[in-house]
């Protein structure tokens, strides 16, 4: 069992030969206190994974119970400016970065797709790295961090004006989500 409130963040992964099939498996960041006994340890190891096989419709479905509202498929402006494929050759048509209001969700990789869910209650953090080739092609990464140790949510090759909007906004949503979450309580 997962108490709702300890969940920092769902990831739906695509491996490359499950895409044929339309396969993912979804994943789950959950808020814990250290464990010390091995037998916890191992319990910790497969608590991570919410479904280890599941079509998309499926997916979508467990999607939504364990986060209401949540919807991993990218909207149309979701994805990088196309000067970001210098940066990013191999997985520039695969990212995506984009917020509901109530969650941040940033898709990425070459071979196996990850799209991490975070919902901004639980963002404690949020970064902007901009690298060396990234100030060249004028775009950046916003990175939102949660308690959870396993993911965060990286928005990888954004235009430099969307990073710092991201940058600006993102605290701000996060912090009356978790007002509005405190107010529900």
């Amino acid at each position: 069992t997962i108490p709702f409130g300890r969940i920092q963040a769902v990831r739906l992964v695509e491996p490359v030969v499950w895409r044929l099939f339309g396969w993912y498996r979804i994943e789950v960041d959950v808020a814990r206190q250290r464990v010390s006994h091995r037998a916890d340890r191992d319990a910790q190891q497969v608590a991570r994974t919410l479904i280890p096989l599941a079509t998309r419709e499926h997916a979508e479905w467990l999607l939504a119970n364990v986060m209401p509202g949540a919807n991993a498929t990218p909207p149309p402006g979701s994805a990088p400016p196309a000067r970001a494929a210098w940066k990013a050759p191999f997985s520039y048509y695969r990212l995506a970065a984009w917020h509901d209001g109530a969650r941040l969700y940033a898709r990425t990789g070459r071979l196996q797709i990850e799209t991490t869910v975070l919902p901004l209650d639980k963002v404690q953090s949020v970064r902007r790295v901009v690298g060396p080739v990234q100030r060249l092609l004028r775009i950046a990464t916003v990175h939102a961090d949660t308690a959870g140790k396993r993911w965060q949510a990286a928005c990888h090759c954004r235009d430099e004006a969307e990073a710092a909007v991201l940058l600006e906004t993102l605290p701000v949503l996060a912090r009356n989500a978790r007002q509005a979450m405190s107010q529900s309580r």
